[in-house]
């Protein structure tokens, strides 16, 4: 498991390794022995990393994180509507809100900022993320940064073989 810096200064690795696994395994049950920088780079990560424990953990430790959410696993109690819904490039934002996530019998509520947009495809986009300061455009935006991730992702399997 790794993480990349999206725009690394000059002459400065984009690559940090974050922990070595073999074989199938859960990236949240790996990343529970991970430590991340705290009030460092803003970690942008898919779905396999949403639990509760984990996001609990980032809040109080004050990483900062943008994190991709399946819509199907999503439950949540809207506390403050954050900006109102529009038009965001070719994105439509439904909602921008934080709420406390988790329903009746989670153990865990953490609370974060909740963007759910609908994309140019129709499907939704849901992100959670403790950047409360930073506008819906600006959270958006640096999601699809992930790109780039996917794209050295995919180097490291094609051409290096791992």
């Amino acid at each position: 498991m790794w993480a990349y810096m999206v725009n690394a200064a000059r002459g400065m690795s984009p690559v940090k390794i974050l922990a070595v696994v073999e074989g199938a395994w859960s990236d949240a049950k790996v990343m529970r022995g991970v430590r991340l920088a705290a009030r460092g780079p803003v970690y942008l990560m898919d779905r396999g990393f949403y639990a509760f424990d984990l996001l609990d953990e980032w809040l109080s430790q004050g990483v900062r994180f943008i994190l991709r959410v399946r819509e199907k696993d999503l439950r949540y109690e809207v506390i403050r509507t954050v900006s109102e819904p529009r038009s965001i490039d070719k994105k439509y934002l439904i909602m921008d809100a934080i709420v406390r996530l988790g329903g009746a019998q989670a153990k865990r509520h953490p609370q974060v900022r909740l963007l759910i947009a609908r994309l140019a495809s129709g499907e939704n986009l849901v992100l959670a993320t403790d950047r409360l300061k930073w506008s819906a455009a600006r959270v958006l935006a640096s999601y699809k940064e992930r790109w780039h991730i996917e794209r050295f992702h995919r180097f490291l399997k094609d051409a290096l073989g791992l």
